[in-house]
């Protein structure tokens, strides 16, 4: 069974233009040189009790770069999904190992 090594937690501020409902936002992670294990991505609006915020990861891809035997970079396309605009959110990052 795996279990999470390390979990990084990225923030992203959006207040000129804010994160609009219905809108995709591409961000990409890398390079790394410790790639080749397992991982686990989340994304989280920032809570408000003033307004509905919900997000979801679009796609996930992984790039190499020449003279890497492993994958280096991660391109994540998240949306906003719910009916408020959003302009603080996160995304987390959990390393696997076996």
């Amino acid at each position: 069974m795996a279990s999470v090594s390390a979990v990084y937690r990225y923030d992203f501020l959006n207040n000129n233009p804010v994160f609009m409902p219905g809108e995709v936002r591409g961000v990409r992670f890398g390079p790394w040189n410790w790639f080749g294990k397992s991982l686990s991505w989340t994304v989280w609006p920032f809570d408000l009790s003033t307004a509905t915020r919900t997000m979801e990861i679009v796609s996930i891809r992984t790039r190499t770069t020449p003279g890497t035997p492993s994958p280096s970079f991660v391109d994540l396309s998240v949306r906003n999904v719910g009916p408020d605009p959003i302009v603080i959110w996160h995304v987390f990052l959990a390393v696997m190992v076996p």
